[in-house]
């Protein structure tokens, strides 16, 4: 037969907890990313006036939320290709001698 014990364990998550454990609710990180993503989203949605924008060739007219989001795409690019370049710069032999 089995133990109380094992009549008390759940699996949550791939790892078994005991229910006295009171880790058998919803995981905390998952809650605080819903959160974010809906906070976004009501974000996002909420920034639509225009505003001008005075590209060095051009200019445009565009909603904040689509400013927003091409600042985001950028940083992010420039971000992986600095850290890229940080990357292969570090893993290079010292080539001066």
């Amino acid at each position: 037969m089995t133990s109380n014990d094992s009549n008390d364990t759940t699996k949550f998550g791939g790892r078994h907890h005991s229910a006295k454990s009171g880790q058998s609710g919803p995981n905390l990180s998952l809650i605080a990313g819903a959160i974010i993503v809906v906070y976004v989203v009501v974000f996002f949605f909420t920034n639509s006036h225009m505003v001008m924008i005075d590209f060095v060739v051009y200019h445009k007219t565009l909603q904040t939320r689509w400013l927003i989001l091409v600042c985001l795409v950028l940083g992010v690019l420039a971000d992986r290709l600095v850290s890229r370049w940080w990357r292969n710069r570090r893993q290079k032999p010292d080539e001066k001698n």
